[in-house]
């Protein structure tokens, strides 16, 4: 239960880091190029990841099995990828704002997956006529 609450907590963390870093982007902050801009986000990404494996694998021994824990860690990756081209320099402020808008939406993807274990996409949801 600590490492799910910890994970929680990276994951929040996370999430709040990401969204102040956008937003100082989208301002050409110079607290963007801060040591502790720069460091911070990267330790509390390891401790999310490192708890994320502990809790797959302590609670699903062949967790390459579930086809959720697999979609969840593609989304990472992706999640991942957006987050750089947003947050780099060198590319224009067009394209780091739709990459930093595409992160939010895989990582509220992410946090759906993770909540209902389920990788049925909202637009695939079947509604009664």
């Amino acid at each position: 239960m600590v490492i799910k609450l910890l994970h929680v907590t990276c994951a929040l963390l996370t999430l709040v880091s990401f969204c102040l870093r956008g937003v100082w982007m989208l301002q050409d902050s110079p607290l963007l190029g801060h040591r502790m801009t720069r460091t911070l986000p990267h330790i509390v990404d390891t401790i999310l990841l490192v708890s994320g494996v502990t809790l797959a694998i302590r609670g699903y021994g062949a967790f390459h099995q579930e086809a959720w824990l697999m979609a969840k860690l593609a989304a990472v990756l992706i999640y991942i990828v957006c987050g750089v081209v947003a947050l780099r320099p060198g590319r224009s402020r067009p394209v780091r704002a739709t990459a930093f808008a595409a992160a939010l939406l895989v990582f509220g993807w992410i946090v759906w997956v993770a909540h209902t274990r389920t990788i049925v996409f909202p637009w695939d949801w079947k509604f009664a006529s």
